[in-house]
C-alpha cells in the first residue's frame, strides 16, 4: 500500500527550499564592489579600478561585452580593467557582471566621449611608455639596434647639448635614448619603425607633431599611411634641423628640440589612418626625437607648415625595363635628392657609364632615386655594384627595391662580394612580386674610406631565367 507523506511534513520541507531559495537569491547581496571613478578617459588613458568585498565566496571571473581574461587583472581584492582593452570601446555606457562563487554583480563602465575615433593612442607619450604603438626592426632582423624603445621616453626637461629644452608638451616627449650612457654614436647608429593605432581622419583634416632630429631626411621621417590598402599618402620630416651654434643663433638652433609641425590632410577626410615613425639611417642625427601627436583639430592648428616629401612618379606608361639603366643618357630618367643638400655636396655623378656618389671623394652622401619599371618576365633583374666596402657597407651603402605607392622596401642588396672599386654583378630573384611596380634607390650615407658607391649596367627584364651561380645571387638584407 503506498504511503501519503503527511501534511505537516509537506509544509515543513517546502519551507526549508524556501528558505534555500531564498538565501542563495540574497547571496548576490553580500558582494561588495566600490569604485572611485568607473570613467575611462581616452586622454588620460587610466585604467579602472574597482575594490571587492566577497566574505562568503571567491572571484571567478568577469563577462561582458567581450572581455577576456587577459583584459583585467584581479590582485589582492582589486579587479583592474586595463586601457588596452577599454581603448577598444566607443562612447557610452556598459555592464559587466563580477562572477563569483556564491553569485554574480554588476558593474558600470563609461567611457568618456572624447573624439577619440579621430585620435591615435598614446600620441602624447603621457604614460610614459610605448603604449599603443607597435615597434618592428628593419634590418636583419637585428631587435639590438632598434631605434624605438622604452628608454627612449623621457622627461621634457632639456638634452645635453648646452642643456637645451626638449620643448615638448606635457611630463614625457620621446627624446635621446641613452641605454649606451652618452654614446651618441650608438643613438645614431640604430635603426627600426614605430607604428602607432589606426584612426579617422575628422575635424579640419589637420594633424599636428613635434618633431626633431632627422638630419637626414631621406632615411629619418614620418609616414602617414591608409590603413586599408597601406599606401603611403604623405611623408614629413624636419627641414628645420641645422647645426647653428646656440650661442650665437638660439633661435635656429634645432638638434633633438622639437619643432612644431602642422600638416594638411584634408583630401583623406574620413578615412582610417595610421602614423609610421622611420630611422632607416645609422649617421650622425640621423634619429628623431618627437611628441604631441594629435590628429584631431576641429581648426587649422599653430605650427610650421610640413611639406610632403614622399616619392612622387610622372611616368604614363610602365615598362618592364628600366630607362637609362646603363647611365648613358648621365642622369636623365633618375632622381638625385637634395635632402642633404645642407652639405653644399650632392653626391651622385656619372662617369663613363657609371654612377658613383664620390663627386668630393668618399665624404659625399645622398640618395639617388629611378624611374617606375614592371617586374616581368623570369622576374630576375641584375647590377653591378662597386666601391661600397666601409666598416658599415651594409647599412650605409647599398640599393633598395621599393613597391610603388606603399614605397615599402621589398628588398636590399649590399656589395657583399666588394672587391675594391671593381664593378662586381649580382643577380636578384624579384620573381614573388611579378606584375608589381617597382623603383631602386641607392644609398650613400656614409664618409669613411670606400664608402662611396658605384653603379652600372642595371637590367631590369630577362625574358627567360639568366644562368648564375649561388655566390652571384645578391643576399636580401631585410631577412
Amino acid at each position: 500500500m503506498k504511503k501519503v507523506m503527511p501534511m505537516k511534513t509537506k509544509i515543513h520541507i517546502l519551507l526549508i527550499l524556501l528558505m534555500l531559495i531564498l538565501g542563495l537569491s540574497g547571496c548576490g547581496s553580500k558582494i561588495e564592489v566600490k569604485s572611485e571613478n568607473n570613467v575611462f578617459s581616452f586622454s588620460k588613458l587610466n585604467d579602472l579600478i574597482y575594490e571587492l568585498n566577497i566574505p562568503d565566496g571567491e572571484f571567478s571571473h568577469l563577462e561582458g561585452n567581450n572581455i577576456s581574461d587577459g583584459d583585467y587583472l584581479l590582485i589582492d581584492d582589486k579587479l583592474i580593467i586595463k586601457k588596452a582593452y577599454l581603448t577598444t570601446l566607443n562612447p557610452g555606457e556598459y555592464e559587466y557582471s563580477v562572477v563569483t562563487t556564491i553569485g554574480k554583480k554588476n558593474i558600470e563602465v563609461k567611457i568618456a566621449d572624447e573624439n577619440q575615433k579621430y585620435q591615435l593612442i598614446n600620441g602624447d607619450f603621457e604614460t610614459g611608455d610605448l603604449f599603443g604603438w607597435s615597434v618592428f626592426t628593419i634590418f636583419k632582423g637585428e631587435d639590438n639596434i632598434q631605434s624605438f624603445v622604452e628608454e627612449g621616453i623621457k622627461e621634457n626637461t632639456t638634452f645635453f647639448t648646452f642643456e637645451v629644452p626638449y620643448n615638448g608638451d606635457g611630463k614625457y616627449v620621446y627624446g635621446l635614448d641613452d641605454r649606451d650612457g652618452l654614446n651618441k654614436d650608438r643613438w645614431n647608429e640604430r635603426m627600426g619603425m614605430m607604428r602607432s593605432s589606426v584612426f579617422e581622419l575628422g575635424g579640419s583634416g589637420f594633424i599636428s607633431f613635434k618633431l626633431g632630429g632627422a638630419k637626414n631626411q631621406d632615411l629619418s621621417y614620418i609616414s602617414i599611411r591608409d590603413a586599408k590598402t597601406d599606401y603611403e599618402l604623405a611623408r614629413f620630416s624636419n627641414p628645420k634641423f641645422n647645426t647653428t651654434n646656440f650661442t650665437i643663433d638660439p633661435e635656429n638652433y634645432y638638434e633633438a628640440n622639437l619643432v612644431l609641425y602642422k600638416a594638411d590632410l584634408k583630401q583623406y577626410l574620413g578615412q582610417s589612418l595610421y602614423l609610421e615613425i622611420c630611422d632607416f639611417g645609422g649617421r650622425d642625427w640621423d634619429l628623431l626625437t618627437f611628441d604631441s601627436f594629435i590628429t584631431y583639430h576641429p581648426s587649422e592648428p599653430l605650427g610650421e607648415l610640413a611639406v610632403d616629401i614622399k616619392p612622387e612618379f610622372s611616368q604614363s606608361y610602365i615598362t618592364n625595363q628600366i630607362p637609362n639603366g646603363d647611365f648613358s643618357q648621365n642622369l636623365d630618367f633618375w632622381t638625385v635628392s637634395n635632402a642633404m643638400a645642407w652639405e653644399n655636396n650632392l653626391a651622385f655623378y656619372t662617369d663613363n657609364g657609371v654612377l658613383k656618389s664620390n663627386v668630393n671623394g668618399d665624404e659625399a652622401r645622398g640618395l639617388v632615386r629611378s624611374s617606375l619599371f614592371r617586374i616581368d618576365g623570369s622576374g630576375i633583374i641584375s647590377f653591378e655594384i662597386g666601391a661600397a666596402k666601409g666598416a658599415r657597407y651594409d647599412k650605409d651603402t647599398y640599393i633598395s627595391i621599393r613597391e610603388e605607392k606603399t614605397n615599402r622596401e621589398i628588398l636590399r642588396i649590399a656589395n657583399t662580394r666588394n672587391n675594391g672599386s671593381d664593378l662586381i654583378k649580382y643577380y636578384v630573384d624579384l620573381s614573388e612580386h611579378m606584375g608589381k611596380n617597382v623603383y631602386l634607390e641607392i644609398v650613400d650615407n656614409a664618409r669613411n674610406s670606400y664608402d662611396a658607391i658605384f653603379v652600372a649596367n642595371i637590367i631590369t627584364y630577362y625574358a627567360v631565367k639568366p644562368e648564375y651561380d649561388f655566390g652571384q645571387a645578391g643576399i636580401n638584407l631585410n631577412y
